[in-house]
C-alpha cells in the first residue's frame, strides 16, 4: 500500500451535533459485580435525524446510531491512522491527488447475505451524490467512479484530494456502503439499517426516538472482532439524567459538557477531554437575502468586536473552554492553527459602533438565529450572545429548535440569518462549511478568498507547504468573518472503565475511538 501524507489531525473533525446517549438496564455498570457485560449501553441527548448514512449528521455521538450496522470502506486505529475496513489495500494512482483505487475483501456480505463488490459500492457512493443531505455531501462533488475488477474502485475527482483514504473512514459517512435492498427502497433507510457492519439493527428491541437496539451481524466479515452481544442506544433529553444514569451502572458512555463535567468523576468513571472544536455565531446570510446589514464585512467585523470572549468563556464553559477568534485548535501542523491568531478580534464596543456606523446600521438591526435547546451549553451560549450583542444595538431574535431533526430543518430554511453552533477545528473541514456548497453555508455565499485558500492547500503535498497552506486558510475565514468565533470547547466524554475498554481519543486527534472497537473491560 502505498503511503501518503494524509492530514492524520482532520481525522478530529466532523460537524457535531450535540450530544446523543443510550441506556438500558441490562448494560451493566458499577452495579452489578465484576462479570464482564454482554451489552454496551450508551446514551443521547437527541434521536439520530436518520439512520441513512445520505442523510445522517457526522461525528461523536451520531455515529452510536450509524457505525454498529454499517462497514465503512476504510477505518481508523486507536492512533488515528488509516487501516483495513471493507477494503484490504488502497492507493494513490499518479502523483496530483486525483485518481485513488481500493480493492474491497474477497467474500464481502450485507447483513441481509447479499453479495458486496465494487459494483454495490459504486451504487452506494452514488445514492450518497444524487440525495444526500448530510453535511459531509460537499466533500465528495463531482467524484466519479469505475469497477476496475469485481472487487476494485478507482476514484476520479476533479480537483486534489489529498485526504480520500480518511475520507472513506466512518466519520465521513460516504464509505458506509448501503446495500441494495436499501437503495431499492430509500424510505426505509431512515429507520432500519441495510449495512455490512458488525451489527444489524433489531427493530423488535428498538422504538424510534427512545432507544436503538443492535444485536449481531452472522454475516460480517470479522466476527472474532465484535466484542459485545448486543448495543443499545438510548435517548436520554437531560444531562444531568445522563450523569445519573452513568453512576449507577444504567449506561457506560456519555457525552457531556461543561454543564455537568464536574460531576461526571466517581468510581469507576473517567472523565475524557480534549480540546475539539470552536463555536459560536454563524452568520449564513452575507448576501443580505434576510438581514442585508450581514452583507457589509464592516457589520460582521462588529458583531465579532462586540464580544468578550474571556467573559463568555466563564459564564458558559468555566474551565472547559478557551477564548479565541480563530476557527482552529491546536494539534497537527495541517489543522492550521497559529496562537498568533486566537485575538485576531479584540474586545472593543466602541469600535464595534463605529464600523455600524459607518455601514448605515447606527441604530443596529435584528438577526433571526436558531439555535440547540437540546444541548445546555449551546442554549446558554445563545443566551450570552445575544445579551453581549444588544450593547451595540444589535438584537438577535433567538429561536430554540427541541432536537437535531428540527435544527437541520431550521438550517436549510433560509428562514434564518444564522445558528449558534459548534464548528470544526482542523483546516481542511473546517473550511468546508464555508465553501460555496458548505453544509454551513445554505445560501450558497462565494468567497473567494477563502475559495482559493482551500484550492492551495487542497492541492498541496509537502508537509510543510500544508503547514502554510492550512494557516493560510484560517486566516482567510477571519479575513472575512463568516462567523464570531468565541471559544475553543472541550470535547467531554464520561466512561464506566470498569465496565468497557477501549474508549478513547485517537492520537493528537479529539476524534473518539468508534462505538464498534470498544470492548467490555475483563
Amino acid at each position: 500500500m502505498k503511503k501518503r501524507h494524509l492530514f492524520a489531525a482532520a481525522a478530529a473533525l466532523a460537524l457535531v451535533s450535540g450530544s446523543m446517549v443510550g441506556c438500558s438496564p441490562s448494560g451493566g455498570g458499577n452495579a452489578g459485580g465484576s462479570a464482564s457485560i454482554t451489552t454496551l449501553t450508551v446514551a443521547s441527548t437527541t434521536a439520530p435525524n436518520s439512520l441513512d448514512p445520505a442523510q445522517s449528521a457526522s461525528g461523536t455521538p451520531v455515529r452510536w446510531f450509524v457505525d454498529p450496522s454499517y462497514a465503512s470502506v476504510l477505518s481508523l486505529d486507536g492512533t488515528g491512522k488509516v487501516v483495513e475496513g471493507l477494503a484490504d489495500t488502497w492507493e494513490y494512482v499518479g502523483s496530483d491527488n486525483k485518481t485513488f483505487k481500493f480493492h474491497l475483501r474477497d467474500g464481502l456480505k450485507f447483513a441481509d447475505g447479499t453479495p458486496l463488490g465494487a459494483a454495490e459500492a459504486i451504487a452506494s457512493f452514488k445514492y450518497f451524490l444524487s440525495t444526500g443531505a448530510g453535511p459531509t455531501k460537499a466533500l465528495f462533488a463531482g467524484w466519479e467512479f469505475e469497477a476496475t475488477d469485481k472487487n476494485t474502485v478507482t476514484i476520479r475527482t476533479p480537483n486534489p484530494v489529498p485526504v480520500i483514504p480518511l475520507l472513506l473512514t466512518p466519520d465521513y459517512l460516504f464509505g458506509d456502503i448501503i446495500s441494495p435492498a436499501g437503495l431499492a427502497d430509500p424510505s426505509k433507510l431512515a429507520a432500519a439499517s441495510f449495512g455490512a457492519g458488525p451489527y444489524v439493527m433489531d427493530s423488535t428491541q428498538t422504538v424510534a426516538g427512545d432507544h436503538y437496539t443492535y444485536v449481531r451481524n452472522e454475516n460480517y466479515h470479522s466476527p472474532d472482532s465484535v466484542k459485545f452481544d448486543k448495543i443499545v442506544a438510548k435517548v436520554i433529553p437531560n444531562l444531568t439524567q445522563q450523569v445519573q444514569a452513568l453512576k449507577t451502572g444504567q449506561v457506560q458512555v456519555i457525552q457531556g459538557d461543561s454543564t455537568v463535567a464536574q460531576t461526571i468523576s466517581g468510581t469507576g468513571i473517567d472523565l475524557l477531554k480534549r480540546p475539539s472544536v470552536w463555536t459560536g455565531l454563524y452568520m449564513f446570510d452575507r448576501e443580505g437575502t434576510i438581514v442585508p446589514a450581514l452583507k457589509d464585512l464592516r457589520v460582521r467585523q462588529a458583531v465579532n468586536l462586540a464580544l468578550n470572549r474571556d467573559e463568555i468563556v466563564k459564564a458558559v464553559y468555566g474551565e472547559y473552554a478557551t477564548p479565541t477568534s480563530q476557527p482552529a485548535i491546536p494539534g497537527s501542523s495541517e489543522y492550521g492553527f497559529s496562537e498568533d491568531l486566537d485575538d485576531s478580534f479584540g474586545y472593543d464596543v466602541e469600535r464595534a459602533k463605529k464600523l455600524l456606523s459607518e455601514a448605515g446600521y447606527a441604530n443596529g438591526f435584528n438577526m433571526p438565529v436558531f439555535y440547540e435547546t437540546y444541548n445546555p451549553a449551546e442554549a446558554k451560549l445563545a443566551q450570552v450572545l445575544a445579551d453581549q450583542l444588544s450593547k451595540v444595538g444589535i438584537t438577535l431574535e433567538l429561536k430554540g429548535d427541541q432536537n437535531f431533526s428540527a435544527w437541520v430543518t431550521d438550517l436549510f430554511s433560509k428562514k434564518y440569518a444564522g445558528t449558534v453552533f459548534l464548528g470544526a477545528g482542523a483546516a481542511y473541514q473546517n473550511v468546508q462549511w464555508f465553501l460555496t456548497k458548505g453544509a454551513l453555508n445554505p445560501f450558497g455565499v462565494t468567497v473567494p478568498e477563502i475559495e482559493e485558500a482551500y484550492a492551495k492547500l487542497s492541492a498541496t503535498t509537502n508537509p510543510e507547504e500544508q503547514k502554510a497552506a492550512a494557516v493560510d486558510v484560517t486566516k482567510s475565514i477571519i479575513n472575512n468573518a463568516p462567523a464570531a468565533v468565541v471559544a475553543r470547547v472541550d470535547a467531554l466524554y464520561g466512561v464506566d472503565s470498569a465496565k468497557v475498554s477501549g474508549v478513547n481519543f485517537l492520537g493528537d486527534t479529539a476524534e473518539l475511538s468508534s462505538i464498534v472497537n470498544w470492548a467490555p473491560t475483563k
